[in-house]
């Protein structure tokens, strides 16, 4: 299959986007049988590039950078009762510490791991939520970035964390 398709596999995942030589690549959507989805781009039937994963099953939507198939660079999770988990990852393993936004985006954590999967801490269990102030929250953001560019000045990270957009009274990232 080259170009556009779509593509029903035996365990009732399906798959709708573009191919290339018979394999999964270019922009597509995976509906998974368990009702998961993801949205992005593929490269060799893996994921590979910019990507959003929804999980039903516990309402999260983590989006950030695949390659090969792994959570590599910033990913960001938001959960369902509107907080915002900011972590960097390599090769699918979380790096260093991570960051937690309160729905209305004014109150922060820097999450720590304590001894579980990767998995079981983002997913928001069983990690070390300690409260700092925005301004270090901000700076943990900006470590999650794979760019290597310098940061922005101090005074740049606290005008973006505090000019956050709002729908309803809640804050968006």
């Amino acid at each position: 299959m080259h170009g556009q398709g779509t593509r029903r596999f035996v365990n009732q995942d399906v798959y709708v986007g573009h191919y290339s030589q018979g394999k999964r690549c270019g922009l597509g959507k995976m509906h998974f049988a368990n009702d998961d989805l993801y949205v992005g781009t593929w490269q060799d039937d893996k994921f590979h590039g910019r990507g959003k994963y929804f999980l039903h099953s516990r309402g999260l939507a983590l989006e950030g950078n695949f390659e090969n198939g792994q959570k590599t660079g910033k990913f960001k999770i938001q959960h369902p009762n509107g907080s915002l988990d900011i972590f960097k990852f390599h090769q699918d393993r979380i790096v260093g510490h991570g960051v937690r936004w309160n729905a209305n985006r004014d109150k922060t954590w820097m999450l720590s791991k304590s001894h579980v999967s990767d998995e079981s801490w983002y997913l928001g269990q069983k990690a070390r939520q300690k409260r700092i102030p925005i301004v270090e929250a901000v700076s943990i953001g900006y470590e999650c970035e794979d760019t290597g560019a310098s940061p922005e000045p101090l005074s740049t990270m606290v005008a973006i964390a505090t000019a956050v957009p709002r729908v309803n009274g809640r804050a968006i990232i």
